[in-house]
C-alpha cells in the first residue's frame, strides 16, 4: 500500500553519501522535503534532473526545503554520481526498495523504480506526488502552496 497526497509521510532512516544517515521525521517543524526516486545513477534523464535541482538549490533553501535522492544503488555508485555532479544535497541507498514501495514509486513487477517526486511537509504531510521528472518550477510552486 502506498501513500495519497494528506496522509502522513512514513518514516524512514536510509544510509547516504558523505557518510550521512538520513531519518525523514528529523525534518519536522523545520524543513519541507523533496523526495526524488530515480532508476539508476548516471543516467541521462535523472542526471538533467538532479542538476536542475542543484543549480536551483537556493531557490529550494529559501523555502526552507530539502532535497533527497533515492534509488536502491550502492553508497559507491551514489558517492561517484554526486562528486561528478557536484551535488549539495545526498543520495540515499533504498536497497531493498521498501522506501520505494511505501511511497508508490514502484513499478507492479516491485523491482523496478518509478521516476517520482514526492513533497512532504514541515509538519510530514505529504503534499504532492509527481510520477515522471517534473521541472522545479512545478515543485516550487507546490511549496509556495503549502
Amino acid at each position: 500500500m502506498s501513500v495519497s497526497i494528506g496522509d502522513m509521510a512514513p518514516d524512514f532512516t536510509l544510509p547516504g553519501t558523505t557518510n550521512t544517515e538520513i531519518t525523514l521525521s528529523h525534518f519536522r517543524g523545520k524543513q519541507h522535503v523533496v523526495m526524488v526516486f530515480y532508476t539508476a545513477d548516471s543516467t541521462g534523464g535523472w542526471t538533467r534532473q538532479l542538476s536542475a535541482l542543484r543549480d536551483d538549490k537556493a531557490a529550494f533553501d529559501s523555502r526552507a526545503t530539502a532535497i533527497l535522492g533515492i534509488n536502491p544503488g550502492s553508497i559507491s555508485s551514489h558517492q561517484k554520481f554526486s562528486d561528478t555532479l557536484e551535488l549539495p544535497f545526498p543520495l540515499l541507498v533504498d536497497v531493498n526498495r521498501n522506501i520505494a514501495g511505501y511511497y508508490g514509486a514502484l513499478k507492479a513487477n516491485g523491482t523496478s523504480i518509478l521516476r517520482s517526486v514526492v513533497v512532504v511537509d514541515k509538519n510530514g504531510i505529504v503534499k504532492y506526488i509527481k510520477r515522471g521528472m517534473p521541472q522545479d518550477k512545478e515543485i516550487l510552486d507546490t511549496i509556495d502552496q503549502i
